[in-house]
């Protein structure tokens, strides 16, 4: 094999690579409209938005995850299985999850929604 097809299978190779990263955030589970809306005014009040609430509202606006001072929005895969996690927890308040992402480009994929360990979902 050549030098420069050895450089350039490694080149292939490590673009591969970078595709399968994943990220890895804890946070509350919210639909998108709420996740705003205590971001800029009720940051401390978070824990207290409803399983239910997220349910009607999540359906026209989306879900996301509030980490920290921001807000990740999920894409449609990752809106479904929000929905899901909802529909399936037993939990009316108090949300957190840790959702792992896959890295593609610039976007932020849902891979697994689970209860966050410290919240006893």
């Amino acid at each position: 094999m050549t030098t420069i097809a050895r450089l350039t299978l490694l080149a292939v190779l490590a673009t591969g690579l970078g595709a399968d990263e994943k990220k890895v955030f804890s946070g509350y589970l919210v639909d998108t409209k709420c996740g705003t809306y205590y971001l800029s005014a009720q940051r401390d009040q978070l824990r207290e938005h409803s399983r239910q609430c997220a349910l009607s509202c999540g359906g026209p606006s989306k879900y996301g995850l509030v980490v920290g001072d921001k807000l990740i929005t999920f894409d449609a895969q990752g809106g479904q299985m929000a929905k899901s996690w909802l529909e399936q927890s037993k939990k009316d308040k108090d949300l957190r999850v840790t959702v792992e992402f896959r890295v593609k480009g610039e976007d932020l994929i849902v891979e697994k929604i689970e209860a966050d360990s410290a919240s006893g979902n």
